[in-house]
């Protein structure tokens, strides 16, 4: 059974104990978001605009040992480990507001984009169970549809295919 729940209040990540009280863990001005767990539960990947743009940060469960993984001048958000832990997915946003996928390391090396210079834009990455695919939102403002690729961003396919009136979005794989 899972006992704690992550959260964002205010701009701060929150850890819930089912069975004790909050727990804030970053301790910030700037705004803290996308929190997710690693696959072994003892790290929590999150954005924060410390800097002035949103980067790729990790830490502890108790908040310490954070790390910055990224540092570019543009804006990374939703961050999601591989089911192995060994790798991170994200969504790149430059400075055109153009969105794509891209991929780093879990130790924040080998920054990759696998969709560069998507005409309808990429964002919001989960992974396959496995580890083989990655699955993403795209569109533009009428219409938006999941997408799955391999993780070198080869075979794209298109998941959904949804009305005029309704828009898919952030997909989240179960992993059970």
């Amino acid at each position: 059974m899972k006992k704690k729940l992550i959260f964002i209040s205010l701009f701060i990540l929150i850890v819930f104990n089912l069975f004790a009280d909050l727990q804030q863990f970053t301790i910030d001005p700037a705004d803290d978001l996308d929190p997710y767990w690693s696959p072994d539960g003892s790290r929590i990947l999150f954005t924060s605009n410390r800097n002035g743009n949103y980067e790729i940060c990790s830490c502890r469960l108790d908040g310490s040992n954070e790390i910055q993984l990224t540092s570019t001048p543009i804006g990374e958000l939703t961050p999601v480990y591989s089911p192995d832990g060994l790798k991170i997915a994200f969504t790149r946003v430059d400075d055109e507001f153009r969105h794509d996928i891209c991929l780093i390391d879990s130790n924040g090396q080998n920054y990759v984009c696998i969709t560069a210079d998507s005409e309808n834009g990429c964002s919001a990455p989960d992974w396959f169970v496995d580890g083989s695919k990655i699955c993403f939102h795209s569109g533009n403002s009428n219409q938006s549809e999941i997408y799955s690729m391999n993780i070198d961003g080869t075979d794209i396919k298109q998941v959904t295919y949804s009305s005029a009136c309704m828009k898919a979005s952030n997909p989240d794989w179960n992993n059970e």
